[in-house]
This record gives structure tokens, C-alpha cells and sequence, in this order.
């Protein structure tokens, strides 16, 4: 039997025209690690656009960095959201929590799959707003799975980064491109 020692945090991050899927994966044994970057991690809407100058290059810094000492060991971006939520099912064996965005959670495949059958099989599910005020039961099933809420936070707060800064230069990419249409 094979022991259940990630997580994995989703989120989407979507603007006009741009939909963006982040995933990253956590060893749970990192916990105490990642921990220590849970005040540095920020959500960037919560950001100026001054802070946001000097925020973004730091973080992909610590990112790089976090990647490099293997406490964050998988971190794939997605345009499909199909893509993502198949990943996550073709581990699912191996993972412990998954937190998932609310929306992406609630949403069909292009093959007409609610992805939440994607996540059946994954022992603890978090939705992005049940974290963000959690209830008696869940912090009680998160501390019973060996897991700190903390921990849980940062996972989601880094896969947010992400998908929201791929987002934005898939945009600027898209802003550069004339977009005419005469017909």
C-alpha cells in the first residue's frame, strides 16, 4: 500500500479572454519548512501596484529557491482546466489533502465530468473558502491528518501566486498582439 505523503493545491486565476489553472505539490514532511514563509506569501489582489513591483520578483525568487530544496516537488501550470484536475487524478494515490478553488471545483471538463469526481478519491478535499474561515471540523480532520492549517495557507497562497502572474503576462502577451476583427 502506498503512503499518502503530498498535498496539492489548485487554483485559477482568470481574467477577459485568460484562464489560467496553477498546481502545486507539497511534501507533507515539509511542513515545518514551508511554514516559515507563511507571512512572506500574500494574496497579490491584496497587493499595490507598488508593492506588487517589488512583491513579485522576490517571490519568484523564494519560488525558485523552495523548488530547488524540493519543499515544493511539483508545479505545473495549465491553460485546461481537463489538464489539471487529470493530474492531480493520476496521483491521487499518493496525496493526502488537495485544497481546489472553489470555481474550479464546480466546474465541467470539456468531456462533460463534473471535476469533482476527479478529487473522489483523495481523503481530504478543501474548498478555497472553507480554508480561508475554517470551521471547528474542519481544523479537527486537518489536525487528525498530521496537517497544520498554516501549512494548508501558504500551499494555497503560492499556487495563487502562481496562477496569478502567469495570468498576467499571458495577458500583456495578448495586450501586444492587434486584435482586429473586420468582417
Amino acid at each position: 500500500m502506498v503512503t499518502r505523503k503530498f498535498i496539492v493545491a489548485i487554483d485559477r486565476s482568470t481574467k477577459v479572454g485568460v484562464e489560467v489553472f496553477a498546481v502545486i505539490a507539497l511534501s507533507i514532511d515539509s511542513q515545518e519548512k514551508l511554514i516559515r514563509y507563511s507571512d512572506f506569501f500574500k494574496h497579490l489582489r491584496r497587493l499595490g501596484r507598488f508593492s506588487k513591483i517589488i512583491y513579485l520578483p522576490k517571490m519568484l525568487r523564494i519560488i525558485k529557491q523552495l523548488v530547488e530544496r524540493r519543499i515544493i516537488i511539483g508545479l505545473k501550470v495549465f491553460t485546461r482546466l481537463n489538464e489539471a484536475v487529470e493530474l492531480v487524478h493520476s496521483r491521487r494515490a499518493n496525496i493526502l489533502a488537495c485544497i481546489v478553488d472553489n470555481n474550479t471545483y464546480n466546474y465541467y471538463t470539456t468531456r462533460g465530468i463534473k471535476s469533482s469526481n476527479y478529487f473522489k478519491y483523495i481523503p481530504l478535499v478543501i474548498l478555497e473558502n472553507e480554508l480561508k474561515k475554517p470551521s471547528e471540523e474542519l481544523i479537527d480532520k486537518v489536525h487528525r491528518a498530521g496537517l497544520t492549517m498554516v501549512f494548508l495557507r501558504t500551499a494555497l497562497n503560492i499556487s495563487d501566486n502562481i496562477a496569478s502572474y502567469t495570468r498576467n503576462l499571458f495577458e500583456k502577451q495578448l495586450r501586444e498582439i492587434p486584435q482586429i476583427w473586420n468582417l
